[in-house]
């Protein structure tokens, strides 16, 4: 049975964010208010005075309905004192590790006379207050310590006061913290000399809570050029931010395009393809073409995916069937298009189950992923597409799971990119034989924690060429050599250019390349439908024919002055004939027909 689709909050003042409200959160809860306590009500909240006391005149009130902030609701919390002296309102909290939080409250001076000298916190704290001075932890704080100007305000925290020890308004708790019990602190007072006038100030506060928003999501950049180019940030960016939980990925994508085409082939216009390789098994294939030469179905499992968000285009148009034949269930995902004044977004969440029946989701767990995004900003056509990627360094992950992106599942919902950084192998067994008109390299393949991507030939202190590897039967021939010593090396590389060591150096030495460089030899016909006949004014050793790419297919030992070579059983095409006489070699080229 597939898993009922997790409905989630998620908030944002838009019309498409409160229609999300009721579909998608990319947390791995609600917003949930974590204080239970109000400022009508006194009984959920600790209060004491610190630094020095306060004078007799000192109060503070609950339910204070004269006034109140223009934020607040209700009856506020009142207090007001002279000289110097600190109040201090608390109350405890529990804090969930990996969760972000954000304080809010609102807040108002309704002094009468100057207030310099003035100051409030409101933060939450590991340390539980215990009387005496208190150090501001995470939260909001405003001061006017040494200032001469009159605090004439009446606002919310979050929205005026300067953020304490914090660069963001939410408030991210790592999930390396193992303390869960807090403190949530509201700090006012003010630093007077004793003999100041009554009162020095007076503070109203309301709607002091902590609310949980949730697991901080994973915020990934979309930002490797694969195709074509991108001419500015404002051209074409994208970010995905990835949450998940026990019954569904969540991915919400932020597009900056400076013009929309959704009209064309839909992968040639304005598109995000989205991939998943469940298992994460890369399903390496060959050869490594980089081409579209090899049907996409055939380079795809089951629990691989490539998904197609085209805007303003619904979720089933594009995605009737991923490669390979298979649909997503029905039902199983939900998707939310909206246009921005910078581009576009998109919002998505996809059942596990829909994509791998059964899937465990649970820390530490690896799974492929990638997204191929697509801008167009003419007409559809290959020829104007400019493409960025997620993780892939080329354009071809539709053809080749092995350059997906493997993310592991952590802790609250978030993810952790794991990157290649695994060397391939050192090719094994190099060898060279001579040809005609060079040499053939020939090695064993390498191995990497996924796979061979290429290999480096390298002749005396230059490389030469870089070639894709093979699953097996790697070689290379190195045309054009005069006669001379030559020496030989390669290395591997993977798909993201991490590389093997250099193999040992292998030294070949060729003495005669050139054809018929002995004169009294004679061979024909050629081409050649049957038989080969060969002579010489010398005695033959023996005769060797190799084809094109350096393999042996014949070799006969005659110890005569001519002979006969059968080639009717050979394909047809084109062979080196190599004869071995007394006085060297020669290197002939023929054609079986």
């Amino acid at each position: 049975m597939r898993k009922k689709l997790n409905i989630k909050l998620l908030c944002k003042v838009s019309l498409f964010t409160i229609i999300c409200a009721f579909l998608f959160s990319f947390s791995s809860k609600a917003q949930e208010l974590v204080t239970g306590g109000n400022m009508e009500d006194s009984s959920a909240w600790n209060f004491y005075w610190g630094t020095n006391g306060p004078d007799s005149a000192g109060t503070y009130e609950f339910n204070h309905v004269a006034d109140g902030p223009a934020a607040g609701a209700g009856g506020c919390y009142m207090v007001s004192s002279y000289g110097q002296s600190a109040s201090f309102l608390w109350q405890p909290v529990t804090i969930t590790p990996g969760h972000k939080y954000l304080i809010t409250g609102a807040y108002k001076n309704a002094s009468v006379d100057s207030t310099q000298n003035t100051w409030v916190e409101l933060f939450i704290t590991r340390v539980k207050p215990a009387g005496g001075e208190m150090t501001t932890d995470i939260g909001y704080e405003l001061n006017t310590w040494m200032e001469p100007e009159i605090l004439n305000f009446d606002g919310t925290f979050h929205d005026d006061f300067r953020l304490a020890n914090t660069a963001t308004k939410e408030i991210f708790i790592p999930d390396t913290v193992t303390q869960t019990e807090w403190y949530l602190v509201l700090k006012a007072g003010c630093w007077n000399n004793l003999s100041d006038p009554d009162p020095t100030f007076i503070l109203l506060f309301d709607e002091i809570s902590l609310t949980d928003l949730g697991v901080k999501e994973t915020i990934f950049p979309i930002e490797t050029i694969v195709f074509g180019a991108v001419d500015n940030a404002e051209d074409f960016t994208g970010t995905v931010n990835l949450s998940w939980d026990a019954d569904s990925v969540y991915l919400k994508f932020e597009i900056v395009d400076d013009s929309i085409v959704n009209t064309g082939n839909s992968w040639q216009v304005d598109n995000i393809e989205i991939y998943f390789d469940m298992d994460n098994s890369k399903n390496i294939h060959w050869p490594r073409n980089q081409e579209w030469q090899q049907a996409v179905d055939e380079a795809y499992d089951d629990n691989d995916y490539q998904l197609r968000l085209v805007p303003d285009v619904p979720f089933a148009t594009n995605n009737t069937a991923r490669p390979g034949g298979t649909s997503i269930v029905a039902g199983s995902e939900n998707q939310i298009y909206e246009r921005t004044a910078e581009g576009y977004e998109f919002m998505l969440n996809v059942a596990w189950d829909s994509l791998l029946l059964g899937f465990n989701a649970a820390v530490g767990t690896e799974i492929g992923f990638d997204v191929l995004h697509s801008d167009n900003d003419a007409v559809a056509s290959d020829a104007n597409r400019n493409q960025i990627t997620f993780n892939s360094p080329t354009e071809f992950p539709y053809n080749d799971p092995c350059l997906f992106g493997t993310l592991q599942l952590r802790s609250n919902g978030t993810f952790m990119r794991v990157l290649d950084t695994e060397n391939p192998t050192v090719p094994d067994n190099l060898a060279a034989s001579v040809d005609q008109n060079g040499v053939v390299l020939t090695w064993d393949a390498s191995s990497d924690n996924i796979v061979v991507h290429q290999y480096i030939v390298r002749q005396g202190s230059s490389a030469i060429d870089t070639i894709l590897a093979k699953q097996s039967d790697n070689t290379y021939t190195v045309p054009d050599l005069a006669a001379g010593d030559y020496e030989f090396r390669l290395r591997a590389l993977d798909v993201y250019e991490n590389m093997s060591g250099w193999t040992p150096t292998i030294d070949v030495t060729v003495t005669s390349v050139d054809e018929n460089t002995v004169s009294s030899l004679k061979l024909y016909p050629n081409p050649a439908n049957n038989v080969i006949n060969i002579s010489s004014e010398e005695s033959i050793e023996n005769v060797t024919i190799t084809d094109i790419i350096g393999q042996e297919v014949m070799k006969i030992n005659v110890n005569a002055s001519s002979t006969q070579i059968m080639v009717q059983d050979l394909s047809s095409g084109v062979y080196f004939l190599t004869v071995k006489l007394n006085s060297g070699s020669s290197v002939n080229r023929i054609i079986v027909e």
